[in-house]
């Protein structure tokens, strides 16, 4: 018997008009830790299989290790695994197999929930030393895992059958099977609890339907903040959404409140806090927020850690001043939504971060700040530290005057008219400074602090003064533009290439077309009156975007199709991307 008549589908699950696939994207829920995808994961029997992988995030330190999963489960009919297929929406996992499915949902964001009938469920966990599996004599039992806290095991109708043993030698359990019985009608229901110490079994559990309602409705929540787009992008929108509502995450740990990591499996990065904010249009108080999350750890001194997790803060470099363009384009959109409330949670702390950069990353003194490596241009292999550090760049200048003038509408609308004042005074200065002493007639340079020896790079990064559109004198934007779409040198197919087509792998990221350069080159063409050039770029980026997945860059490929690179696949970062993009695009089609 199929597994439609086996038992009572919800009419949510039925109904979801969004799916997505597991190997695109995990299920998952806002605010929580826990992850499940698929992919190899290891058998009782020692040998590795397909199926399903729980996950507690947790950032591998050194970086380049693997976030490993915790345990893998699979469907089973007695002691045989069984052939199955995943859906997947925002709420709600189902394993459909010919003989019985499984549904999974998040209860909250330390409790899932599974149901199902006519299948059992496996699951597997292998043990390091001083790892333990045991039984809680309830009915129950818990595996407690070295830093990703605590698993408990809950049936709520059936039974568990579990399997393991203690290793006096490894102090630690031997590996541990942990199948979930469905009672005499055929059908099964478990909890899954998560805690760092102490999980306990509840007295009572609510419906399974009322998660699945709840989870829903967050979701869609979720999905309202964003911007209306193109009809042929609003799939690709509702994935983006849902990427970036899984990564936003609870506090735990040393994380004082909410943010948005990286991906599910990485931690959040400083500057990409101002590019979620950026990509929402329709609530204020939310993107306020989250622009406004990251300075509960700026340091004494007003620097930004370069990332942050609920259990590793690191600040060997920190990112670019990104906040300010977000902020002026956040403005634009909102105004007064943006409240004066807002202001005031935003104005000290930004004050704090632009004096850090004009102080302790000026150390020649000449007004100008400076990159000491290349990981706080956000671009880590920038052709500009060619010649060494620290450098004195122009994309660094151009946010330091977008963060000026940002500071100057705070300040007026925190009725600091003085200060105001003061503020736009310092980004005409430092604007000046840009133009005359980094444009060399026909491109920007980057120069090294101390003794200003010119340091010339054909990447995009030299472009990037764009980004501040008609503040620029026109000769230099149409300098710049004609460069830029020139197919031999940036423009391409998919979006504008981070070098000229002709240059080789060991000068930064040739052929590389990166969400963060078009972003901030399309809007600033735009607003510099190149309409036509920065609306294409827009397309075509959103295109490929479209066509495979949101990603963080993109391989050009003259002799097949562009590849995404697997890093930042479906990531928040590429989704904020994509949903601020595609908003702007649908922005300006309605104006013209």
């Amino acid at each position: 018997m199929k597994s439609q008549k086996k038992l009572k589908r919800s009419e949510k699950a039925e109904s979801a008009d969004f799916k997505f696939k597991l190997s695109d994207v995990p299920f998952s829920r806002k605010l929580s830790y826990l992850f499940i995808d698929e992919g190899l994961f290891g058998t009782e029997a020692g040998s590795e299989k397909k199926q399903l992988r729980l996950y507690r995030m947790l950032r591998r330190y050194p970086e380049g290790t693997k976030n490993e999963a915790l345990m893998g489960f699979r469907p089973m009919v007695g002691d045989r695994s069984v052939p199955y297929s995943i859906s997947a929406s925002p709420s709600l996992m189902e394993i459909n197999t010919e003989h019985g499915y499984a549904q999974i949902c998040f209860d909250n964001k330390d409790l899932i929930r599974i149901r199902g009938c006519g299948i059992s469920l496996r699951f597997f966990s292998e043990f390091k030393p001083h790892e333990a599996f045991v039984s809680r004599l309830d009915g129950t039992c818990q595996a407690s895992y070295d830093i990703a806290g605590q698993f408990l095991f809950a049936p709520i109708k059936g039974s568990l059958s579990f399997e393991s043993a203690w290793d006096w030698k490894k102090c630690g359990s031997e590996d541990a099977v942990i199948d979930i019985i469905a009672d005499e009608s055929g059908a099964f229901e478990m909890a899954i609890h998560h805690a760092q110490s102490n999980a306990e079994r509840q007295a009572y559990y609510r419906p399974f339907e009322e998660c699945l309602d709840e989870a829903q409705k967050d979701y869609e929540d979720w999905l309202s903040m964003y911007p209306s787009v193109p009809g042929k992008y609003e799939r690709t929108k509702k994935l983006c959404a849902y990427s970036v509502w899984i990564c936003f995450v609870a506090p735990s740990g040393i994380l004082k409140g909410n943010i948005v990591l990286f991906s599910k499996n990485s931690s959040a990065l400083s500057w990409h806090q101002a590019y979620h904010a950026m990509a929402i249009g329709r609530n204020a108080d939310a993107a306020v927020k989250i622009m406004r999350c990251i300075f509960d750890y700026q340091d004494e001194y007003g620097e930004l850690p370069d990332l942050i997790d609920d259990q590793y803060l690191n600040i060997l470099a920190t990112k670019p001043p990104f906040q300010g363009f977000a902020f002026m384009y956040m403005h634009e959109r909102m105004g007064d939504e943006i409240t004066r409330e807002h202001c005031e949670t935003l104005y000290e702390p930004f004050v704090r971060w632009h004096d850090w950069w004009m102080t302790k990353r000026d150390t020649d003194h000449d007004g100008i700040p400076q990159y000491n490596q290349g990981c706080e241009s956000g671009n880590d292999f920038t052709g500009m530290l060619s010649k060494g550090t620290p450098v004195e760049c122009p994309d660094l200048i151009s946010y330091i005057i977008l963060l000026e003038e940002s500071l100057g509408i705070l300040a007026q609308r925190l009725g600091k008219a003085g200060e105001a004042a003061v503020w736009r005074s310092r980004a005409k200065r430092l604007l000046n400074v840009l133009t005359s002493e980094f444009w060399d007639g026909e491109k920007f340079i980057a120069r090294l602090s101390g003794s200003h020896d010119i340091v010339e790079s054909e990447e995009i990064d030299c472009y990037m003064p764009l980004m501040l559109g008609r503040r620029l004198p026109s000769e230099i934007v149409d300098k710049l533009s004609e460069r830029l779409s020139d197919p031999e040198h940036y423009y391409s197919e998919i979006g504008l290439r981070s070098s000229p087509k002709a240059q080789t792998e060991d000068k930064g990221f040739p052929g590389f077309v990166m969400g963060f350069s078009q972003i901030k080159l399309s809007l600033g063409l735009y607003d510099a009156g190149k309409k036509k050039l920065a609306r294409d770029i827009i397309c075509r980026f959103l295109d490929v975007n479209l066509e495979q997945l949101p990603n963080f860059a993109y391989i050009e490929n003259a002799e097949s199709k562009p590849e995404g690179i697997e890093f930042g696949k479906c990531s928040a970062l590429s989704s904020s991307i994509f949903l601020a993009m595609a908003g702007f695009l649908n922005e300006i089609s309605r104006k013209a």
